[in-house]
């Protein structure tokens, strides 16, 4: 996964014509990604009611996992902010079946890890538009 401020400067770049003037990016991903959840589920909370907020994300955040199960942290997250994830606002985890690597389920690693499963779910997508390719264009680009 390419670096907050990578990841940042992309979204800015994409929203940066006169067409998506209404779309506001910040440096909010930046901060604890518990405190982002709670953020986001406060701001739902007041504008539409009892919601629930989930962190999205793809199967390549499973070495995440591993990593902060072995080291205590992650680039991205310590193990207790990763339980604090899936425990009280859960995942969804989209596999890519046309992808290599993918043959392993991940919600058996979470419990091989003994995190949490119960607000875990995964959905497939078959299309062949990798994220990677996004990112090399990004690279071509910038």
């Amino acid at each position: 996964m390419l670096s907050l401020f990578h990841r940042n400067e992309m979204c800015k770049l994409s929203v940066s014509n006169d067409k998506h003037n209404w779309i506001i990016v910040d440096n909010l991903e930046d901060s604890n990604p518990v405190t982002v959840l709670q953020l986001c589920h406060d701001k739902m909370i007041k504008e539409y009611g009892d919601v629930k907020v989930m962190y999205l994300c793809g199967a390549d955040a499973i070495d995440s996992f591993i990593e902060a199960h072995s080291k205590g942290k992650s680039k991205f997250w310590t193990f207790e902010e990763l339980k604090t994830i899936l425990d009280k606002y859960g995942m969804i985890i989209e596999v890519n079946s046309n992808r290599p690597g993918n043959a392993t389920d991940p919600i058996k690693i979470l419990e091989a890890l003994n995190l949490p499963t119960k607000n875990v779910f995964t959905v497939s997508s078959t299309d062949d538009i990798s994220r990677n390719c996004g990112r090399k264009c990004y690279k071509l680009c910038g």
